[in-house]
């Protein structure tokens, strides 16, 4: 018994409807990728202006994110309840939890945090931050070869706060930035921190 096809002809290229059929798998796959890919993408969490909006840090406690910031909302999981965002280069880490000490006791953890990392080192006094509702805290500068930044602890109502500013001392944190900052850490609030 014979073969009832011809093998030595290539598939889908000998007749019209052959070829036509050829150009429409081809024509499908196309779609497909420029259909699913955006549709793919979208469905990734990726970088999201926050500018103007207030940040949730949870047990209460929220601020006003300056213009120029953003997030990386893919990293968000990665962080295990830290806050990240960049703010015109400068990387804010803030955290919220519930806190029963002071904030010397908070500061000086922080200051152990940083004081681990190698080459980090603090300058300067420590100094008072206050929102503009009048919870009280305390900032401490830093530095290290490759950054420099500070810190702001604040401690209210059972709740601690850490708030880690750093950018890399190559590009630094310029004026702009550092007084926007300011503002937006100023309008932290402190509500419902107990249940």
């Amino acid at each position: 018994m014979g073969d009832r096809f011809d093998r030595s002809r290539p598939l889908f290229t000998d007749t019209f409807t052959g070829r036509f059929l050829g150009s429409l798998a081809v024509l499908g796959a196309v779609l497909a990728i420029v259909a699913g890919l955006p549709l793919l993408n979208s469905m990734i969490p990726g970088i999201v202006d926050l500018s103007g909006n207030r940040i949730d840090l949870g047990h209460g406690v929220s601020f006003v994110a300056p213009e120029g910031t953003t997030r990386d909302v893919g990293r968000d999981r990665l962080l295990g309840g830290k806050t990240e965002l960049n703010v015109n280069g400068a990387i804010v880490a803030a955290t919220a939890r519930p806190y029963d000490d002071t904030d010397a006791a908070l500061a000086g953890a922080i200051d152990g945090e940083l004081k681990a990392q190698p080459g980090i080192q603090l300058a300067g006094e420590e100094t008072v931050f206050t929102t503009r509702d009048g919870v009280v805290g305390l900032r401490h500068v830093f530095r290290s070869p490759s950054s420099e930044g500070y810190f702001i602890v604040f401690v209210h109502e059972g709740v601690g706060v850490d708030v880690i500013v750093s950018s890399s001392t190559r590009r630094g944190l310029d004026e702009v930035t550092y007084d926007r900052l300011e503002d937006a850490l100023a309008t932290m609030r402190f509500e419902g921190s107990r249940p």
